[in-house]
């Protein structure tokens, strides 16, 4: 059975990303994501839960103790009870189930979240080691 960080190197590659990418992805230094991969150090509860908020269709238990899939399935369902704010009329014992659905592949969750503005060349500068420099632009 693998380790921690064992299941946490078979996400990342599943996601197709580097170490870096994905230290990026969940808000973490990348030295540390370098420190729990090679066992030098433990992944505390706030790193753990970066990845579970990040990758809601991770499954907590395959990450942390090794149990069930890497990925949540229609099996795992969420069962909440309903009846606190109904009328009285209703009885409070049913249970809703929100099925979890995961049919997007992680890669298009990971592009909805990126929406960044696309970036272009403004100008090149190069520098000459007798002082003088270069300037190139796109519109030259």
């Amino acid at each position: 059975m693998e380790d921690l960080p064992g299941r946490l190197i078979s996400f990342i590659k599943y996601l197709g990303l580097n170490n870096s990418r994905f230290a990026d992805e969940i808000s973490v230094q990348r030295s540390g994501i370098s420190h729990i991969l090679s066992g030098r150090n433990k992944p505390g509860m706030d790193f753990i839960s970066k990845i579970l908020d990040t990758y809601p269709e991770l499954n907590p238990d395959w990450l942390i103790m090794g149990r069930g899939e890497m990925l949540k399935t229609s099996e795992n369902i969420v069962q909440s009870p309903i009846g606190k704010d109904q009328p009285s009329g209703d009885t409070g014992n049913k249970l809703e189930q929100k099925v979890l659905s995961f049919s997007e592949k992680p890669a298009a969750v990971i592009e909805k979240k990126k929406s960044r503005p696309v970036k272009s060349i403004e100008k090149i500068v190069i520098f000459f080691n007798d002082g003088t420099f270069h300037t190139y632009s796109p519109d030259q």
